[in-house]
């Protein structure tokens, strides 16, 4: 496995802190989070169960916030399409990676974030059979 399942949620913040050219995920979207959140930030505290619950809510959180997901949680794939348009990723990787993003209706609760992760799984897109 390429990914430890407890350090995804943290990848996937970099991952759209990185590709997001206007830098929607700002510091204090992301200390704000982490407030509101009570996620903790150190690895040591990060390895329980309630700690990794708390990093979906994070995630939830700072997507909102950026704009990733609006107030109905609705998953607005267009702006994440629109902002990777210059990134280097592989154009297939890409495509699978929106493919699979797009099978995602609603975020309405912390644990759908995982959905998010599972497009991101292991390093490779998930077929569109496992979901």
């Amino acid at each position: 496995m390429l990914f430890n399942c407890s350090c995804v949620p943290l990848l996937l913040v970099l991952f759209f802190s990185y590709f997001l050219t206007e830098a929607r995920i700002t510091v204090f979207v992301m200390e704000e989070c982490l407030r509101e959140t009570n996620t903790p930030w150190t690895s040591s505290q990060i390895s329980t169960k309630v700690a990794n619950q708390r990093l979906l809510c994070l995630h939830k959180c700072i997507y909102k916030k950026s704009g990733i997901i609006d107030d109905k949680g609705n998953f607005l794939i267009n702006s994440i399409r629109e902002e990777m348009t210059n990134s280097t990723l592989n154009d297939n990787y890409k495509e699978e990676l929106f493919d699979c993003l797009e099978l995602i209706e609603k975020i309405t609760n912390c644990d759908d974030i995982r959905l998010i992760n599972n497009c991101f799984g292991n390093g490779v897109i998930i077929n569109k059979r496992n979901y």
